[in-house]
């Protein structure tokens, strides 16, 4: 079963694992301004999804799987646990196992999404995650398991000990720390987070291209059509954003050049072969266009009784022209 809708208000209450990774920027499902969003209650939460969903049918299988293969037994907590030194930190286990100081999260990835379980390694969202469990439960080690697309299971182990990089040397070299040591530089920070922006009321400015259904659904309408005078932080991001618009367009240019190149390559064959690569140009069909005014001359008052117009809003932007002085 998911999470019910008691359960769904107490985590509103602070960060839990999957939180962990957004604050750090290393989470590909939700940024900043969506996780504050949905602790504050000023956007809708994310209630789940058929992935989610499946996940939730298979953690059983999951967990049963590993403790058979591990010789090992596990048990459920469904219980919330707080951390003793961060209050707005908790942690959700999927299981505890049994005689052991570990807990074994479970986990579902597509096809497509599988390769980050590539060569032994785990995503830094799910590594994040248990780091964050074994932070607030003070457990010593974290076993994991994924099914992989139906057709792949994997299993991996994350222990206090662990040597994690944080960095690189002046020599090049990777530099590492034990991951026990760096679990209070992690809960730190989130837990900074969560005070400044969910308790204080701010809005993080970290603001990602990810965000625009999200800004559209905090600020949906112009209440204040008063022209507001904020000066050179405005002016800033208008000029990089024009000079990478530049960069686009010269961008778009040379691809379009390539992509042409190959097309006139390929002439009236389907595909070509290199060292390398393959390039196809099919033929297939598109979305054609449709006659309004046609339909309307020969059902009138039907397209508009049927269409609903849809509502956004639109960024302009415009050079502000200084008069001559004379």
């Amino acid at each position: 079963m998911g999470l019910t809708a008691e359960q769904i208000q107490e985590r509103k209450k602070g960060l839990g694992g999957s939180d962990i990774s957004v604050i750090f920027g290393v989470n590909p499902f939700k940024s900043e301004l969506k996780l504050w969003m949905e602790k504050t209650g000023t956007g809708a939460g994310f209630e789940g999804n058929l992935a989610t969903e499946m996940g939730t049918y298979l953690e059983e299988f999951i967990a049963k799987k590993w403790a058979k293969n591990n010789d090992k037994k596990v048990r459920k907590n469904n219980r919330m646990i707080w951390s003793k030194e961060y209050p707005h930190l908790f942690a959700n286990l999927d299981r505890e196992v049994v005689g052991e100081d570990a807990l074994l999260e479970c986990k579902t990835a597509g096809a497509f999404t599988g390769k980050g379980w590539n060569d032994n390694s785990i995503p830094v969202n799910y590594l994040m995650q248990v780091w964050h469990y074994l932070a607030v439960t003070g457990k010593e080690t974290a076993y994991i398991a994924c099914t992989i697309g139906n057709n792949q299971y994997v299993e991996r182990v994350v222990t206090v000990n662990d040597n994690i990089e944080i960095g690189t040397n002046d020599d090049g070299t990777p530099k590492t720390q034990k991951l026990k040591d760096f679990l209070p530089i992690m809960e730190a920070k989130a837990e900074e987070w969560y005070v400044k922006y969910v308790v204080g009321g701010v809005m993080p400015n970290n603001i990602s291209c990810a965000d625009s259904d999200a800004l559209l659904e905090l600020y949906p309408n112009n209440v204040n059509l008063e022209p507001v005078f904020i000066g050179d932080d405005l002016d800033k991001k208008i000029e990089s954003l024009r000079a990478f618009k530049e960069d686009e367009k010269s961008l778009k240019g040379v691809i379009g050049k390539l992509e042409n190149e190959i097309k006139a390559e390929i002439k009236d064959n389907t595909i070509l072969i290199g060292n390398l690569f393959t390039a196809s140009w099919k033929s297939q069909g598109c979305a054609g266009k449709f006659d309004k005014d046609g339909f309307e001359k020969e059902y009138p008052g039907v397209y508009s009784k049927f269409y609903t117009p849809g509502k956004t809003r639109k960024l302009y932007i415009s050079e502000i022209k200084k008069q001559e002085s004379k």
